[in-house]
């Protein structure tokens, strides 16, 4: 909930100051990010998914070896680049747009809309907003003392 919550406020001073009604944006955005978040990261940090560590050219075999801060790091970038590309960016905005998150809002039109203007805006303002001392912190999280100076 902290993450989320560091993510609305880049958003509310990146994202919202460009959207067609900026007042709206302040107003409805943190609700509304909370609701995205809460199935885009999971989502895409999916370990068994094929695009994170779920194939063995990607990450080696399950188990075969440690990783260093270095490599965790580079991982780290790795798919921050890759959830910035338009492949990612237009499968998320696909994603969203669906049944799944978007279908079980009150207007799924509207919604539908929100999320084409807003992904592609969110997603580099996040990546902008992302600290080194955070990736080091990520990744401790996944594997504790990785990267023991943060």
């Amino acid at each position: 909930e902290e993450s989320v919550g560091r993510q609305v406020e880049v958003l509310l001073a990146e994202v919202c100051p460009q959207a067609e009604s900026p007042e709206d944006c302040v107003e409805q955005l943190p609700a509304f990010w909370g609701r995205i978040a809460m199935v885009l990261w999971p989502g895409y940090f999916n370990p068994d998914a094929e695009w994170m560590c779920a194939t063995e050219d990607v990450c080696g075999a399950p188990g075969t070896r440690g990783m260093t801060c270095d490599e965790c790091l580079g991982g780290i970038q790795g798919a921050i680049e890759q959830l910035l590309s338009e492949e990612f960016v237009s499968g998320i905005v696909e994603a969203l747009s669906g049944e799944g998150f978007c279908g079980m809002e009150e207007d799924p039109e509207l919604c539908a809309r929100v999320i084409a203007d807003l992904i592609p805006a969110a997603l580099p303002a996040l990546a902008a907003g992302l600290e080194e001392n955070q990736t080091g912190e990520i990744c401790n999280m996944a594997v504790p003392d990785t990267c023991p100076a943060h």
